[in-house]
């Protein structure tokens, strides 16, 4: 106690009471002028003993916090909504700014307001921020953050875990002396002018070095010797969430066992994330489990308008691929049935179900991107596990046929580009090894079948072959030997064989098919039927046309008995009996019979039709066959005109139709600008089906070729090369599209000059196609042929006639005799005696086969026009025989010699296409 009296000048720092006047005392109260520096409240969680710094985030949070503004710490939920190691990365900023000399540092729990209150008043008792008796904790907290506006000790505020919006209303820090840190799961809790910096999972390389970095901190006979093996790939599996791999690796320690085995446990989908991840585990100090950690957000977010979706909503999502499934999903009518009874009130509206999705996204339970149409839900893999643990057997059995329902439904609307098919094949293989006997029973969901089918519309054959033959063993072992599905899976394995190029196997396969099916189902058993098409169709496509035409005949008679004259698959075994009768060699009838059967499938099926459109290609193409190219084009401007009215301009079969028109444009001479369309062309299926769809692919055959027709043989050289590697990369190098662009390929470096490279690529593809395709294929015959011609160039013509002489002989054992190869052969062989000077000896063969062409086929049939053109050229008196007249304008200064201007010739006329089979599904 100080007596004032008679005194100026007194320091009551450390005074309680003072007594002024005589004898009466007043008791006044004085704090310290300023606290001991520094200041911490509050205590974040020890560092990770392997905690891994992450560069790209540091480097985010330094430009942040030198700016002053707050940095909201979020995460890319992609990977998952807690456990991505927010709090870690906010707590090595805090324990940074304590080495930095920051003079106030304050930790706060931020689930809750009362709990942001608490730890701001606290603050303001330790910084003697204004008065603290009879003062509540609001205004105590509203005195700390003033204080904090205007104070010029440096500080840094951690804001860990906000939940909710409401909870920090009022209550963000600022001021220039600080820095303020927030984690949360919310995507819309930062004030304006913060910063976000998304803290996603760890990188693989990451993730692997904090499981190395944790093993290795333990003592040598704390962990197992090889706790390392297939550390990397625990790491994937797990996803690369940090919570997660704190607590496996703490069990890992605690049994003793290595990261293998830890894998094979967590595969095993009897094992539930509970006892995986068990919450005694030391994992790194994370309060949650992996099983509770979104729990909460859960919670929240199916509070949210419209309530009671997002849970639906989420348990959807747990059967889609964690990389992402298209937001039309969960528009589908099978998944707004199960929305409606599982909120009981009339059916969602597309609006409530989009804003059920943004509330998870805003809860970081899942990661929704409008903007991507193909993959606009993505959700990490640990929490669609646990949402599935969640639900009972009936539950789960009932949402994965929803989401096959639903996976089918889009699918049936989507287009058939390679990256949106890959989303969606991605989903249906995520979704059927997922979901057990869900959707094998009673039998397999068609989810199964589509999948295979889309492999197949993309090109992957080689995939498809070993899909199919996997589903078939499958059905097999779940279904019986006998079930339909077993034998539809077999059928489809076999047609992808052939697909492949193999088509001998694959007819083999079907006809073992065919005579099943007729002693299991009957002869007149719809199945039966297709697979009696199949076997039709691949028995010509190994080259015999003759024997497709009369089982097609057979098909056809069949069909008209079971399904009628005028059914569907009646009028598709017409048109492949018209196009394999023509192709071997019978076509006096072929453009009367198609005009029938265009009109037949415009009146039943409607002139919009995909068989009416198909129809009506085939009939223009053999027109442009059998002679009449302009009248081909005509009809394809036409065609072109239709689907676009009835599909646009860029549906796929649109596309197919404007890359024909160019093809039958250029056949009927109008051939100035034909690269540039294509490359028109090329644009727009490159963004409609993308750059390796097949089609793709396609057109860049045709638009080398044309570079080459064009007079640029060097240029069409290189664009076939390019094609090459796309091929190698996508097809591999035994696919039949890659030995046919390797055979275009040689024919061009041949026409460039480089004759070296032509006979060693033709030799390559005619050796590969005889291994894979066979020695009797049509592609292996004319691959020899073009390595006849070449060889003729650079040895000399006896050698070519040679060759022609051993292949002539091949052709006429292997395929039938009226076959196109056969003749070609011939053909050439003749005009390479007449380049050896055998002028006589080529007029006899050119004769011989005018005569064979008499008799086989009508008298204006264009194999006979060729060879009346080509015994009046060989009459012609030897000095005014030209050889240039063979070829184009735009070749005739690139081939100098006879030998070369025959090669070349046979290069223009007979290249090889790349396959587009645009049949329709049967």
């Amino acid at each position: 106690m100080i007596n004032l009296a008679g005194s100026s000048n007194y320091d009551m720092q450390r005074s309680q009471g003072l007594q002024i006047g005589g004898g009466q005392q007043f008791n006044f109260w004085f704090r310290q002028d300023t606290a001991e520096w520094p200041i911490q409240i509050g205590r974040p969680p020890a560092l990770a003993r392997s905690f891994q710094p992450r560069t790209e985030f540091a480097e985010d949070a330094r430009i942040t916090i030198a700016t002053h503004q707050p940095l909201i710490l979020t995460q890319v939920v992609a990977a998952g909504g807690g456990g991505v190691g927010k709090t870690q990365l906010a707590a090595s900023l805090f324990s940074r700014a304590r080495d930095e000399e920051v003079q106030v540092l304050v930790w706060v729990n931020a689930s809750s307001r009362e709990s942001i209150i608490s730890t701001y008043a606290d603050a303001a008792t330790q910084v003697r921020a204004g008065p603290t008796q009879g003062v509540s904790g609001d205004q105590a907290a509203g005195n700390f953050l003033n204080w904090l506006s205007v104070t010029a000790h440096p500080w840094i505020v951690v804001l860990d875990d906000l939940v909710d919006p409401v909870d920090v209303k009022g209550l963000w820090p600022d001021g220039r002396s600080g820095r303020v840190i927030a984690t949360t799961r919310r995507r819309d809790i930062a004030p304006s002018g913060a910063a976000h910096v998304l803290v996603d999972v760890f990188t693989p390389n990451l993730a692997a070095r904090y499981l190395i970095d944790r093993f290795e901190g333990e003592t040598a006979n704390a962990v197992h010797p090889e706790v390392l093996d297939e550390a990397e790939e625990l790491a994937l599996d797990l996803g690369c969430l940090p919570l997660a791999l704190a607590q496996a690796a703490s069990l890992i320690v605690v049994l003793g066992i290595t990261c293998k085995e830890y894998r094979r446990r967590f595969k095993n989908r009897a094992r539930h994330l509970e006892e995986l991840f068990p919450l005694d585990a030391n994992a790194d100090e994370y309060s949650d489990t992996v099983a509770s950690t979104w729990s909460l957000s859960i919670e929240r977010a199916n509070a949210m308008a419209p309530a009671g979706l997002a849970l639906p909503a989420l348990q959807i999502a747990a059967f889609a691929d964690p990389n992402g499934a298209p937001e039309a999903i969960w528009h589908t009518q099978p998944v707004k049935n199960y929305l409606i009874g599982a909120i009981g009130v009339a059916q969602p509206t597309n609006t409530d179900i989009h804003d059920a999705l943004r509330n998870l996204h805003r809860l970081s339970l899942i990661d929704h991107t409008p903007h991507d149409d193909s993959a606009t839900v993505r959700t990490h893999a640990l929490i669609q596990r646990a949402v599935r643990e969640s639900l009972d057997q009936e539950k789960f059995d009932r949402l994965a046929r929803v989401f096959a329902d639903a996976l089918a439904e889009v699918w049936s609307h989507a287009s058939n580009d390679t990256h949106s098919s890959r989303i969606l094949r991605l989903n249906a293989t995520t979704l059927t090894r997922g979901s057990g006997d869900a959707l094998w029973e009673p039998e397999a969901h068609n989810i199964f079948f589509r999948t295979g089918e889309s492999m197949a519309d993309v090109g992957l054959v080689g995939e498809a072959i070993r899909y199919w033959d996997a589903l078939a063993l499958e059905a097999k072992e779940r279904l019986g030997p006998e079930h339909r599905q077993t034998l539809l899976a077999r059928q489809r394995t076999a047609e992808a064989i052939g697909a492949a190029g193999d088509a001998s196997t694959a007819a083999r396969q079907l006809e073992e098919l065919f005579e099943d099916c007729i002693r299991i189902l009957g002869t007149r058993d719809t199945q039966t039927l297709s697979a009696q098409h199949g076997l039709a169709y691949w028995r010509g496509a190994s080259g015999n046309a003759a024997g497709a035409a009369r089982a097609f005949e057979k098909l056809v008679a069949d069909r008209r008995s079971v399904l009628g004259a005028q059914h569907l698959e009646t009028l598709l075994a017409r048109h492949d009996l018209i196009r394999w009768r023509s192709i071997s060699g019978d076509a006096s009838e072929t453009i009367e019979q198609l005009i029938a059967l265009v009109q037949d499938c415009s009146r039943t099926l409607g002139r919009d039709h995909p068989a009416t459109f198909m129809a009506r290609n085939t009939l223009l193409t053999w027109r442009g066959i059998l002679g009449d190219p302009e009248g081909a084009a005509a009809e394809m401007a036409e065609l072109v005109v239709d689907r676009t009215r009835a599909h646009g301009r860029n549906h796929p079969i649109t596309l197919a139709a404007r890359h024909d028109e160019i093809f039958w444009r250029q056949a009927s001479g109008q051939t100035a600008g034909a690269a540039a369309r294509l490359e028109e062309v090329l644009k727009d299926y490159t963004r409609v089906l993308g750059p390796s769809h097949p089609d793709t692919l396609t057109v860049i055959n045709d638009l080398s070729q044309w570079y080459g027709v064009e007079g640029d043989a060097a240029k069409a050289a290189s664009s076939f090369d390019v094609l090459l590697q796309a091929c190698l990369h996508i097809l591999g190098e035994n696919h039949p599209d890659t030995l046919t662009t390797k055979h275009n390929l040689g024919l061009w470096r041949g026409v460039a000059g480089d004759r070296t490279s032509a006979i060693s690529l033709l030799t390559e593809a005619v050796a590969t196609s005889t291994t894979h395709l066979g020695a009797a294929h049509p592609d292996t015959l004319a691959s020899r042929q073009a390595l006849a011609d070449w060889r003729g160039v650079s040895q000399g013509a006896e050698v070519a006639i040679d060759d022609y002489g051993v292949l002539l002989e091949d052709s006429i054992r292997f395929l039938d005799p009226r076959h196109p190869h056969i003749f070609s052969a011939a053909h050439s062989r003749a005009d390479w005696i007449g380049v050896s000077g055998g002028t006589d000896d080529a007029l006899r063969a050119l004769g011989s086969l005018l005569e064979e062409c008499r008799a086989n086929f009508v008298p204006d049939h264009p194999r006979a026009t060729i060879v009346k053109a080509a015994v009046e050229f060989w009459r012609t008196p030897e000095t005014e025989r030209d050889f240039s007249q063979l070829i184009p304008p735009s070749l005739r200064g690139l081939s100098a010699s006879p030998a070369d201007q025959l090669a070349t010739r046979n290069v223009v006329v007979s290249w090889r296409p790349r396959r587009v089979r645009r049949r329709l599904s049967r």
